[in-house]
């Protein structure tokens, strides 16, 4: 899918999508999303070449509205193909932090492993000149209720405080996911640490622990069992 939808990396993922060519009057799924365009299924009653109006219902940030042109027919085994022509009112810059998370979350991000996930200990946690209360963390990553959410992809440089001892411990991170907090759920990110080694994960595992060894993560689960890093377990 090389030059699907004008995109070097289009990415598996499935999202509503309603289109029309004056205002939109039908609703398809993607197959594929890209930085340009997206490759639609199911739509009816529109050709190569035709102008489009959409409506993008991006997860975890609402509806965003765009401009686009069809450039294959349905037809085409490919899908229909559509390529961004005018995003309205800064949804640019949503779209753009959505692929970023979806290109984070896919194979052609890193490795995912999911942790199990604790709650004992609450750390202060500090990144450039921001500071949070840790929500849930792992051995994978950690989730910052913060009403400031930063986008999907970002990377940090974490220094996670221990409440107990006040000793510090610096991680590399990246926002991994986004919980607007509109379903009940508290508003935060989900942090997901990069270049966890095993020796760096016993090391963050004796860190957890320094104020009592019944703080301690627990070991590895089943990642078909287990939530994803970082986020509040319910």
């Amino acid at each position: 899918m090389a030059d699907d939808a004008r995109s070097p990396t289009p990415f598996d993922a499935r999202i509503r999508v309603d289109m029309g060519v004056f205002e939109p009057d039908q609703t398809c799924w993607s197959r594929a999303v890209s930085r340009y365009g997206l490759i639609l299924e199911d739509a009816q009653g529109v050709k190569a070449g035709d102008m489009v109006w959409l409506h993008l219902h991006v997860p975890n940030a609402g509806v965003i509205e765009a401009t686009a042109v069809i450039r294959r027919s349905p037809a085409l085994a490919g899908g229909l193909q559509v390529e961004f022509s005018m995003f309205m009112r800064g949804a640019h810059t949503v779209w753009e932090s959505y692929i970023d998370s979806v290109s984070w979350q896919s194979g052609s991000g890193r490795e995912r492993r999911v942790w199990p996930r604790h709650d004992a200990v609450t750390f202060l946690v500090r990144a450039s000149d921001q500071e949070w209360r840790s929500g849930n963390i792992s051995l994978g990553g950690v989730f910052l209720p913060s009403k400031l959410l930063l986008p999907a992809g970002t990377p940090v440089a974490l220094e996670l405080v221990h409440p107990d001892t006040q000793d510090a411990m610096s991680l590399e991170a990246r926002v991994a996911r986004l919980q607007p907090g509109d379903d009940g759920a508290p508003r935060g990110m989900g942090v997901e640490f990069l270049g966890i080694t095993d020796e760096l994960r016993d090391a963050l595992r004796a860190f957890i622990a320094a104020g009592d060894p019944e703080d301690a993560p627990p070991e590895d689960v089943d990642p078909t069992d287990a939530p994803e890093p970082g986020l509040p377990t319910g």
